[in-house]
């Protein structure tokens, strides 16, 4: 793969923004915070990444993605 202006930082993942693309965090939870992970896995049946996002999501004072809402009947 070459770059068409060698000045510019080489971006692996084509030429999509850094700013636009995933980002990507390995964390280790402390045991309260993966009960809480794992409740929000089981009410709203998420995977773990998608309940880690939902968290943080919610921390950051965003609303949650739908279509999760307050009363999911996902698995029931």
């Amino acid at each position: 793969m070459t770059r068409s202006n060698p000045r510019e930082p080489f971006n692996p993942y084509g030429s999509e923004p850094a700013r636009e693309r995933p980002l990507y965090i390995t964390v280790m939870l402390r045991p309260d915070a993966a009960a809480a992970v794992r409740e929000v896995m089981k009410q709203h049946s998420l995977s773990k990444s998608g309940a880690v996002h939902h968290l943080v999501r919610l921390g950051a004072g965003l609303p949650p993605l739908p279509p999760i809402s307050t009363t999911s009947t996902h698995g029931h």
